[in-house]
Order: structure tokens, then sequence, then C-alpha cells
């Protein structure tokens, strides 16, 4: 299956950038790591990343392959709740968040 790794990679390499390169054509709003992980599937990409990457290899969100990206449950994909996010939970709703799956 055709990747949003492999899109932003192969993106990437006819632009003739490096990591460094896109990273710091996104104005530093996502790191050389972060793209790293992004291109080898280890991680999903947040929407604003999402939104960040293909203005910065100069296209525009309808070129991305939103179907290849797996939101969610996924390679690497985050599948907790943190701290933080309870909290915030908390404060907006005056409830108490036990777990979430």
């Amino acid at each position: 299956m055709y990747r949003f790794g492999e899109w932003l990679k192969e993106n990437r390499r006819l632009s003739g950038w490096s990591q460094v390169e896109l990273s710091e054509k996104t104005f530093g709003e996502i790191s050389q790591p972060a793209i790293s992980q992004y291109e080898q599937n280890r991680s999903v990409p947040s929407i604003a990343d999402i939104d960040h990457l293909p203005r910065a290899l100069g296209h525009t969100l309808v070129m991305v392959p939103w179907d290849a990206i797996e939101f969610g449950y996924g390679y690497g994909a985050k599948n907790s709740v943190s701290k933080l996010e309870r909290r915030r939970f908390a404060r907006s709703t005056g409830r108490r968040m036990s777990y979430m799956v």
C-alpha cells in the first residue's frame, strides 16, 4: 500500500531537498527527526503537520494522498490519553475521564 511517508519522501526528493531543508521550509514547525519518522511510516503526522508539509513542497492539500494516512491506531500511532489531555478534558467538561480506548 502506498503510504503518506512514501509520498512525502518522493516529493521531497523531487524537490531536491534534504530532510533538514524541508524542515526549514516549514519555518521550523516540523523537525527533521519528525520528518524522518513520517517518511519511514513510524509515526502518523498531525493534521497541522499534514497542512504544513504539502505547502512547503508547493502542493495543495488536495494533492495529499488522504487514503494512505492511517489515522487512529496504526504504525506508531498513539492510542492512549495523556495526563495533560485528561486534565484538559476535566477542566473543559467538569467531568473526570476514567480511560479512553
